[in-house]
């Protein structure tokens, strides 16, 4: 056999087997003032949060301001984004349902889940998966 071929075998199967990329989801929020960036738990160490959405409150220049851990399984369907005219956070989950957040003091704090709000996740998640 040629050893270039055996070679190009080899190197398709490291590269396939390597760790699993996971691209941030980065939405702007209405004022312009926040971003809110999703990227996924691949830390090991703590199996319940493991592959679940993480959530980054950025500033609009991209500065992290926080961080929340959330229950919602990435191999679920899920979605992020804003109330449509305010800066609330919506995460919907198909597995834990749909979360709001208002920012306070920099930080997320969750509030109340309206019938506006579920019907602002059912939307997010129909713009991400249909």
């Amino acid at each position: 056999m040629n050893i270039a071929f055996i070679l190009s075998i080899i190197a398709s199967i490291i590269l396939g087997c390597g760790p699993q990329k996971y691209p941030a989801e980065i939405v702007n929020s209405p004022s312009g003032k926040y971003q809110i960036k999703a990227t996924i738990n691949t830390d090991e160490s703590d199996k319940t949060k493991y592959l679940c959405v993480q959530l980054h409150l950025l500033d609009a220049q991209g500065k992290e301001l926080s961080q929340l851990q959330s229950s919602a399984s990435y191999t679920m369907k899920w979605a992020i984004g804003w109330m449509e005219k305010d800066d609330i956070v919506i995460l919907y989950s198909s597995d834990i349902g749909t979360y709001a957040y208002k920012i306070e003091n920099n930080t997320l704090e969750k509030i109340k889940t309206t019938d506006v709000i579920i019907k602002r996740g059912e939307q997010l998640k129909k713009l991400k998966y249909e």
